[in-house]
């Protein structure tokens, strides 16, 4: 249980000290998705793991699709309107 601890804690670290921003490139998928999709599978059958990994990944692709959406509008307009997830 320590080292669930001790793992999650340094996920959280790497994510709040990530000099990256949070919307800037959006890939596919980062080491920290894959992280927290290896985190959310463990124990399951496969077919829950498939499943769990089709809802991560649709959720992830809505979120960059949305992200893209905006930032098109905002060149549209030449200004930044206030971000949706805001």
């Amino acid at each position: 249980m320590k080292t669930h601890r001790t793992a999650m804690a340094l996920i959280a670290v790497m994510m709040l000290t990530s000099a990256t921003p949070v919307f800037a490139a959006m890939p596919e998928d980062t080491t920290i998705d894959r992280v927290g999709d290896w985190f959310a599978t463990i124990g399951k059958s496969e077919q829950d793991k498939a499943r769990v990994l089709s809802q991560r990944h649709n959720r992830r692709a809505s979120k960059r699709f949305d992200h893209r959406r905006w930032q098109r509008s905002a060149q549209a307009t030449h200004h930044k309107p206030s971000h949706p997830g805001r």
